[in-house]
């Protein structure tokens, strides 16, 4: 393969994620909120003001959506729109497990 094909495929590829992300962005914001993505904003939310061990919340499964909080906390500091914060995190998530899972497998192949 030469250096021009392999620039092209790695362009094309970056293209492909930026248009998945894209479109998971907007689909993800276009789904009615239920009650479980209510409860990662407002605990979201809570986060991003300063409440960071939740110590109001007395749901008994916090520490089971705390690591989701956080990129809703994070998304929370910078968007005020529950909606697109949601839609946010999710593109992060996803993002994030697609980075773990290609340098998993690179290092695996080597």
């Amino acid at each position: 393969m030469t250096f021009n094909q392999e620039k092209i495929y790695k362009w094309i590829a970056g293209t492909g994620i930026f248009l998945m992300c894209v479109s998971l962005f907007f689909t993800t914001k276009l789904v009615h909120m239920n009650s479980d993505n209510t409860w990662y904003a407002m605990m979201g939310r809570s986060i991003a003001e300063g409440n960071i061990l939740l110590s109001n919340f007395i749901e008994g499964n916090s520490s089971h959506y705390f690591p989701y909080a956080t990129i809703e906390a994070f998304w929370s500091l910078f968007v005020h729109n529950y909606r697109d914060v949601h839609a946010l995190s999710i593109v992060t998530l996803v993002a994030l497990s697609g980075g773990v899972l290609f340098f998993a497998i690179k290092g695996l192949l080597g």
